[in-house]
């Protein structure tokens, strides 16, 4: 039976073949030629065809046996409820194909792909549900290997190693229109693997919907690059590197998708992750679920072994944390952000505490917090982590210099312009952390004896740091008090200050004096010093960090009843009584009262160094 072009109008065969009841071909050769396409001549032997027409409608099934190259075999049957002969597209009913085995490829002869296909073979089952001209949906089952392809013409080519699973299209009056996939998983030839994932995107030009399931980020984000997004996105997803997975994800919008008038979304994500990019922080770790819409939206955190990315805001990023749990709110207005910390709690073996506040972005750009902290848990060794901006000598100097303590009571206050950090000038903002240490170290200057055992408050308020500890010791000095400062932590020379106040035996000021510079500067004047008796000592240093050498000294020893030999040959000075005023460059004593060899005595004593 030939068809030739100048009866394509003719309709009679066609109507005079619904008309039969049934009708039965078995082991016909069909061949079609296509002329329009230039195409070789396809044959189809092993033809086997049914037709059964009635009053509810057409029902076919053909098989054939394409050759090899083509497929392993073709199955089609279609149950058509209402046929136009004059008008094939205003069919109403469905159609099903199967390919056991076929060739991607080899088909092109004669079909067109909306996509360019350079190989894929496999199985493949195919579903046509038609509405006339008003709405088709297409649903194919895939088992491909070896596909390769572009998704767009400026794209790379993208080579699979297999993609499986269930892929469909559908349209609506050509206007609105629907992708959908089922347990779609996919290999990439460079081993990027797709996890089976579900998804249905419809878009119209009134507005659209997104649902989502198991959707993995990571390789997601490495095959943008295969895909038709603008180039700012495919930076961003390569700068970001964004990783975890994505659970019931339901969204919709209004208006044009690249601009809505609204917008809403929702879902849960599990083990989130993503680099820090232009000002963004970094995240790692990060489990729970949000809403969001154009007026604002919410996030709960629920996250074990998280990590935070703040580089260039703290010494050491990322920071670790054993747990997060956060409700996070957000309101946006046109000419202002809103950011509210309704909880925010963590813990690791540094910290542990909550915070809560909040954040805002005003019409000019200037970003204002206000944030109140409160922590049950801090190791006085890792403070230098979370204290932010400061200068690399800073971080370093608090690093080697704050060696042990512990608070169970924390307090931090921040607020003010972000812009005006640390807050130098008065009034333009609040910074303060004050800590109840106990069982604190701190190493105030190489070469120095530590103070340790020191229970106080350590204070981190606008540029300064303080110590003001009521018990501790140096050596075996026990002090009174132990005054520590930094008066600028973020500008210029930074310069440690410290104040020592402390009744003891005098033997361990001389101790003292022998392990510190202060020997140094006394040109070893007390080194064959030895003493019985007590004393009290004020002592003032002021050191530079970077330069310890050229520190300042300046204190008093009050001597109470001692005995004191110059060397282990020479007689006691029995009964000293008296003030010594001693500086970095040498020790001064008026009227000292003594008995010497058996007499009183009056000693004064001016060295330099």
């Amino acid at each position: 039976m030939e068809l030739h072009a100048e009866q394509a109008g003719d309709t009679g065969i066609a109507r005079w073949v619904l008309s039969q009841r049934e009708i039965v071909i078995r082991d016909a050769s069909v061949s079609w030629d296509d002329k329009q396409r230039g195409a070789p001549l396809l044959e189809l032997p092993g033809f086997n065809f049914v037709l059964r027409n009635g009053f509810l409608g057409h029902r076919f099934a053909f098989k054939a046996k394409p050759s090899t190259e083509l497929a392993s075999a073709l199955d089609v049957r279609g149950d058509l409820k209402r046929v136009d002969v004059g008008d094939p597209g205003a069919c109403i009913g469905q159609v099903y194909a199967e390919l056991e085995y076929t060739d991607l490829v080899a088909w092109r002869r004669w079909v067109d792909y909306p996509f360019d296909i350079r190989s894929g073979k496999g199985g493949v089952r195919l579903w046509l549900d038609l509405q006339g001209k008003t709405s088709s949906r297409l649903t194919a089952d895939l088992a491909l290997s070896q596909v390769a392809g572009r998704v767009a013409k400026d794209t790379p080519l993208l080579e699979l190693d297999y993609l499986q699973g269930r892929l469909g299209a559908s349209q609506h009056d050509g206007k609105e229109f629907e992708v959908f996939g089922s347990k779609l998983t996919l290999r990439t030839g460079t081993g990027i693997v797709v996890p089976p994932a579900d998804f249905r995107v419809r878009w119209a030009p009134s507005g659209g919907e997104i649902d989502a399931d198991g959707i993995e980020l990571a390789p997601l984000a490495r095959l943008a690059e295969y895909l038709p997004f603008p180039q700012a996105a495919r930076a961003r997803l390569a700068a970001t590197e964004p990783r975890g997975s994505v659970r019931n994800l339901k969204a919709d919008w209004t208006g044009d998708a690249e601009d809505p008038q609204h917008y809403s979304v929702r879902g849960g994500f599990a083990r989130l992750a993503s680099r820090a990019h232009d000002r963004i922080p970094g995240f790692a770790g990060l489990t729970g679920r949000f809403e969001a819409s154009e007026k604002g939206g919410s996030v709960v955190l629920g996250s074990d072994r998280v990590a935070i990315e703040l580089p260039g805001v703290v010494a050491e990023s990322p920071l670790q944390f054993d747990s997060l749990a956060a409700q996070i709110s957000w309101k946006v207005a046109p000419d202002r952000f809103d950011l509210a910390f309704d909880t925010l709690s963590f813990a690791n073996s540094d910290i542990a505490g909550t915070l809560f506040g909040g954040f805002a972005r005003g019409q000019g750009g200037a970003s204002v917090i206000d944030l109140t902290g409160n922590f049950f848990h801090a190791d006085g060794r890792t403070v230098y982590r979370y204290v932010p901006l400061l200068p690399g000598p800073v971080v370093e100097y608090l690093k080697a210099s704050i060696q042990g303590g512990h608070s169970n009571d924390v307090r931090l206050r921040l607020k003010g312009e972000l812009a005006k950090f640390p807050f130098d000038d008065p009034g333009s903002g609040i910074f303060q952390i004050v800590a109840k240490v106990t069982d604190a170290d701190f190493r105030y200057a190489e070469g120095w004896p530590r103070a340790s055992g020191l229970s106080g408050d350590l204070i981190f308020e606008g540029k300064s740091m303080r110590i003001i500890a009521s018990k501790g010791a140096v050596l075996d000095v026990r002090a009174s008090s132990v005054r520590a400062s930094i008066p600028d932590l973020f500008h210029g020379d930074v310069r440690v200050g410290l104040e020592f106040r402390a009744e003891d035996k005098t033997s361990d000021f001389l101790r003292f004096i022998a392990e510190s510079p202060v020997t140094k500067a006394l040109d070893g004047m007390t080194e064959s010093m030895s003493a019985a008796g007590a004393g009290r000592l004020a002592l003032g240093l002021d050191i530079p960090i970077r330069n310890p050498e050229t520190f300042k000294l300046a204190g008093e020893f009050q001597l109470i009843d001692n005995e004191i030999r110059t060397d282990s040959d020479a007689p006691p000075f029995s009964h000293l009584n008296g003030r010594l005023e001693f500086t970095e460059s040498g020790i001064t004593a008026r009227a000292l009262s003594a008995r010497f060899l058996g007499g009183p005595a009056t000693i004064s004593v001016a060295t330099r160094a």
